[in-house]
């Protein structure tokens, strides 16, 4: 239905959050102009050039490819954060890790893990390790790039 909706033409949707369904509005875009414009990362999907990367200490989330640290307001402005945003910013991603396969990047903001609200890197690190102990195949991050939001289902590894 998506592929022959013209576009720029703005449609209903329904998306299940928090366990309730509801209705937003998107307007329909072209792949290769998000790609362009940086909302699914760069075309190589290895993430925003290092030159770029914060210099605040990071945690390692190495199971998904992250490197993760605390949101500061210097980040906010690096990064084009706006001060009504939280979340935990991606300092860190690994060339072959699950993450840069979905096109997240350093400056990337995860604001919630599986719907729900993270403030600090363990808050990533407990609820993705906690995906992975009830057998989830995936974890989902909602996160922020600049002013722009979207969701991003990342693979979990199996546990050996």
């Amino acid at each position: 239905m998506v592929a022959e909706t013209e576009i720029g033409k703005t449609v209903d949707v329904g998306v299940w959050r928090k366990g309730k369904l509801e209705q937003v509005s998107v307007t329909l875009g072209q792949l290769e102009k998000a790609e362009e414009t940086g909302m699914l990362g760069d075309k190589d999907g290895k993430g925003d050039d290092k030159k770029d990367t914060p210099k605040t200490p990071s945690t390692d989330l190495g199971s998904l490819g992250l490197g993760l640290a605390p949101l500061t307001d210097k980040d906010r402005d690096t990064y084009g954060l706006g001060k009504q945003i939280a979340g935990v910013l991606i300092t860190d991603v690994k060339p072959d890790g699950a993450a840069a396969e979905k096109g997240l990047a350093a400056g990337d903001l995860i604001v919630e893990v599986d719907q729900q609200d993270v403030a600090a890197p363990q808050d990533v690190l407990d609820k993705v390790a906690a995906a992975q102990k009830a057998g989830h195949t995936s974890v989902l991050f909602f996160v922020a790039r600049k002013q722009d939001l979207r969701f991003v289902a990342i693979k979990l590894k199996k546990d050996k």
